[in-house]
């Protein structure tokens, strides 16, 4: 019995992913499209719809390239499936790494996933979003993370790290008792903790931090870090116009916004070698007047690779546009 096939959504992706497929816009909607195939696309469609027909090709066919291995900065991954980094709350109050992360993190890679993006953890308790956030600012925790991922590698996952701070979206009810602190003295607008401007001098030593919580995950045995640069945490906060006022060297035009990712990255590097995979997570929006749109996120993305990033993760929003953020908790 024959089956029904999306044939023609079969085909446009097999196309589009086969970099055949061309459109041309036209003034004329009655025209648009008519004489734009090329004699290697009308062979192609052809192929690839009798094929369906016969059952020899399936929708699966079309996302192949998900179950095949791709590397990151020289890291092999088994597939392409990534887990995103998403905060738990599972670690204990003072930071450490529990059984319970561990059988989360441990039981998701067991399913299938190529690559896994541990969640927020904190170069420095200050920097805490949440009371459960696990924490790498010494190396106490160094044994806890190694357990967890040991327990992802045994599952056949690799695994990187989001280094993370808070800055202004934080609270000290979260971060111990702890001032926040933030490029500019200007509140979050859901928080309403009147942040502490860092000093110059404190800024770079925050960017040691990074390095240093690097150096400890790559002790552990992570694959690589990703830094959290999304969100309206403190690297968002550095770098969007809409929370960083400084008129040193980490503020001012988009280079001098820019500079404390950019420090960050080479810390990292310093510290872990220069071959050691940087992932960068950032907003492809703020949502929020002032902040970064599209149009300067490509400039984002383009910076990070040039200064020493092996990908990108793209998200969006900040605590002001939470919507962006995350899902409504009644989902």
């Amino acid at each position: 019995m024959a089956k029904n096939y999306d044939v023609d959504g079969i085909v446009a992706k097999v196309l589009a992913d086969l970099g055949e497929s061309r459109k041309k816009e036209s003034d004329d909607p009655v025209k648009f499209g008519e004489g734009l195939e090329t004699p290697k696309l009308k062979q192609s469609r052809k192929y690839y719809e009798r094929k369906c027909r016969r059952g020899a090709y399936t929708q699966m066919d079309a996302y192949k390239s998900l179950l095949e291995p791709i590397s990151i900065g020289g890291v092999q991954i088994k597939n392409r499936f990534v887990m995103p980094a998403m905060g738990t709350n599972y670690a204990d109050h003072a930071g450490y790494v529990t059984d319970q992360m561990i059988k989360y993190y441990a039981a998701r890679a067991k399913g299938g996933f190529g690559l896994i993006v541990i969640e927020v953890t904190a170069v420095h308790p200050s920097g805490k979003a949440i009371v459960g956030e696990a924490g790498l600012w010494k190396d106490d925790f160094i044994p806890g993370y190694k357990k967890l991922i040991d327990s992802c590698h045994e599952e056949g996952a690799k695994v990187f790290v989001q280094l993370h701070h808070a800055g202004r979206q934080s609270t000290p009810e979260i971060n111990g008792g702890y001032q926040v602190v933030a490029p500019s003295p200007i509140s979050c607008p859901v928080n309403r903790e009147l942040p502490h401007e860092l000093t110059t001098e404190e800024v770079y030593e925050l960017i040691d931090l990074f390095g240093d919580a690097a150096r400890r995950a790559k002790i552990a045995g992570a694959d690589g870090v990703e830094l959290n640069g999304a969100h309206g945490y403190i690297i968002t906060q550095f770098m969007s116009a809409y929370s960083n006022k400084r008129i040193d060297e980490f503020g001012g035009d988009f280079q001098g916004r820019m500079r404390f990712a950019t420090e960050v990255v080479r810390n990292i590097k310093e510290k872990c070698g220069p071959g050691y995979p940087v992932q960068f997570r950032f907003a492809g929006s703020d949502y929020v007047d002032g902040g970064r749109d599209a149009m300067e996120a490509q400039m984002v993305a383009k910076h990070m690779e040039k200064n020493g990033c092996s990908s990108i993760s793209v998200s969006g929003g900040t605590y002001a546009t939470l919507e962006w953020m995350s899902a409504p908790p009644s989902m």
